[in-house]
């Protein structure tokens, strides 16, 4: 069977020319947190709708400052008191005249200046100024903060808790976002278990359907389980075809490799998908497949843990940030740094160490996380980046320059 080796690059790009979009629904404010806008949405009305007082104080026209000083003071007369949330819209000023009002109150017509209570003198119904107020001191004015029509929100953009705010103060109860992407999680190996199950001997417990599972979830798609399955070419089929028929895109893990109980390609070739990739030039994660059957990818990673879960960071994170409507450039940014512990061993190809990045003293700094083996997965704990080593590269020396991907 012969291999289809791809760079990791050329891998990413290949996943991102098959993404296919969920259509849109509406959902609550409540829901929105964390999905994408489906189409620009417009402002209904201008925020705030009228001018308003930011500030405790009195309302009244700047004209009838005019002159007002120390030796010369001018006296308004205050008519009425207006709280925020006063409905009137009849209430006019007439010259030297004014109200008295509360922060975020209504400005009454004829008003275009406030003034702090703590700066005049209030006395038998009239404050007395001994200085000019300019047009629109102390307002604000309707439509500053949005006016009416303006797009607030283009398609592709992601709700975040300030989004929810600002759909809630223009009064839109549902907007219209990308649907969920549904991800369908395969594991196979017949010596997978459930945790909680008790095992025999020489079994273990499946870690990744639930480690992917949550990436899954916390990069905003539905993760959907279709549980183990053991190594069989027909059994795997049942599920992929399952899979297929329900979900927008399938990872599968294990069963990648070149063993003889590594049947995951044969599966899916049965299937009549069209095989895009078998190997990625890179380690870990170097079992790695991606097909494609009915306009739907089928990626396929590595069983070992650590393996997986790299190779999910640098294929589907970014895919899964496409697929759920996202526009912008994928979150995986890449800067140069030291790493601080060096790493003894030669790379013959293409690796990723697991590490702790942060900013320090002006420049990115990283650590291990621990053991790089291909099998360790405590070492992903504290993982928050991950350090780039070419091919053909010596041991890093403590201190050596490298580059960090940001996860």
């Amino acid at each position: 069977m012969k291999q289809i080796v791809k760079e990791l690059e050329e891998a990413q790009s290949i996943l991102l020319k098959h993404v296919i979009k969920p259509g849109p629904e509406k959902v609550s404010l409540e829901a929105a947190a964390g999905r994408v806008v489906f189409s620009n949405l417009h402002a209904p009305f201008a925020l705030p709708s009228f001018n308003k007082s930011p500030l405790d104080g009195f309302a009244l026209n700047s004209l009838d400052t005019n002159g007002a000083s120390q030796t010369n003071p001018v006296f308004i007369e205050i008519i009425d008191e207006v709280q925020a949330g006063d409905t009137r819209n009849d209430l006019k000023l007439k010259q030297k005249t004014g109200v008295k009002v509360m922060t975020g109150a209504p400005l009454p017509a004829g008003a275009d200046a406030v003034i702090r209570k703590e700066e005049v003198y209030y006395s038998r119904g009239r404050i007395k100024l001994e200085k000019e107020l300019s047009h629109n001191t102390d307002v604000i004015l309707a439509g500053s903060d949005v006016r009416q029509g303006e797009v607030i929100f283009k398609k592709g953009d992601y709700l975040t808790p300030y989004h929810i705010g600002l759909l809630a103060a223009l009064g839109i109860q549902e907007i219209d976002v990308y649907k969920k992407p549904v991800i369908g999680i395969i594991s196979t190996g017949s010596e997978l278990k459930k945790p909680g199950e008790p095992l025999s001997y020489g079994q273990i417990y499946n870690s990744n359907h639930y480690s992917l599972a949550a990436l899954v979830k916390l990069l905003g798609g539905d993760a959907c389980s279709f549980g183990t399955v053991a190594d069989s070419i027909s059994k795997i089929k049942v599920l992929l075809e399952r899979a297929i028929n329900t979900c927008d895109v399938i990872i599968t893990t294990g069963g990648v490799s070149v063993g003889e109980c590594d049947l995951v390609r044969n599966a899916v070739e049965d299937l009549g998908a069209e095989v895009l990739y078998s190997r990625i030039n890179i380690k870990p994660g170097t079992p790695s497949m991606a097909a494609l059957k009915d306009d739907k990818l089928i990626i396929s990673l590595s069983g070992n843990p650590a393996a997986a879960l790299i190779s999910f960071e640098l294929l589907l994170r970014p895919y899964i940030y496409f697929i759920k409507g996202s526009l912008e450039e994928p979150p995986l940014k890449a800067v140069e740094g030291v790493l601080i512990d060096g790493f003894h061993k030669s790379s013959r190809q293409r690796r990723f160490l697991r590490v702790r990045a942060a900013y320090e003293g002006n420049k990115w700094v990283a650590r291990q996380t621990g053991s790089q083996d291909t099998g360790i997965l405590k070492s992903m704990l504290g993982c928050n980046a991950l350090v780039d080593i070419p091919a053909s590269s010596p041991p890093i020396p403590p201190g050596g320059t490298v580059r960090i991907i940001l996860l």
